[in-house]
């Protein structure tokens, strides 16, 4: 029997500007395998657009655009700095 390709896409790494967005939106970035992976929504089962790279998330976290959400210290949200 053989096997058939993956339809699932690539992850594509994402800019800054992207990150921002993404968590304007009410998306988050949660780690996973060692990496932050974007979502547009707080679901963590579908809606992945990307990759983050941890430089960039340590980066959102240290100026307060991004904070750890109170009930899953995985996830980054939107932080006081960016919200509207």
């Amino acid at each position: 029997m053989r096997r058939l390709p993956s339809k699932r896409a690539a992850l594509r790494c994402l800019d800054e500007r992207r990150v921002q967005r993404v968590l304007l939106g009410g998306g988050m970035l949660l780690a996973l395998g060692g990496q932050w992976i974007a979502y547009r929504c707080p679901d963590a089962r579908r809606m992945q657009i990307g990759v983050v790279p941890d430089a960039l998330a340590a980066r959102l976290e240290a100026d307060g655009r991004a904070v750890r959400a109170p009930d899953a210290p995985l996830r980054l949200v939107a932080g006081p700095w960016l919200e509207p």
